[in-house]
């Protein structure tokens, strides 16, 4: 739901430049399989990136510095290290997901962190568009989550 809102309000604003080429049907099957292993190798790196630095982060005490950052806007220590974790990497920040508000969890997820963005600014990049309306659409759709969550837990919990 809060993806479909923030494309609805990325609608209203952005305008729309789709090209369509031919599509030479044997070219393209043949460059579609190792495209598709590249595609997918490049994904799998930027994951294993993201986990190493985040583990670097927290053997360092840096993650620690930046969720007792966090911890300044009034958020709970533990709720700061989830946050600081999904910023980087959402995967890592799941074991504390148990312990943190509902709105928060959501909105983590709905941004994905930087890994994510990181994957799709890869693809973004090499069919040169460009990444601000994906961040924007992201940053609006972790609002909408957070605050359809922050709603309907009221309601159902």
């Amino acid at each position: 739901l809060a993806s479909l809102l923030s494309g609805a309000v990325l609608g209203l604003f952005g305008e729309s430049s789709q090209k369509c080429g031919k599509i030479k049907s044997s070219s393209s099957l043949m460059r579609a399989v190792p495209d598709s292993v590249l595609a997918l190798l490049n994904l799998c790196g930027f994951v294993i990136f993201f986990s190493v630095c985040t583990a670097l982060l927290e053997k360092t005490g840096v993650l620690d510095l930046i969720a007792r950052f966090i911890s300044f806007f009034g958020i709970q220590y533990q709720d700061s290290v989830f946050i600081a974790r999904g910023l980087f990497e959402i995967t890592s920040a799941m074991p504390y997901a148990l312990y943190v508000p509902l709105p928060i969890v959501s909105c983590l997820l709905s941004l994905g962190g930087l890994s994510v963005f990181a994957q799709t600014y890869s693809f973004l990049h090499r069919a040169g568009l460009s990444c601000f309306p994906y961040l924007a659409g992201k940053l609006l759709s972790g609002g909408f989550s957070a605050f359809i969550t922050f709603f309907l837990s009221k309601f159902i919990l």
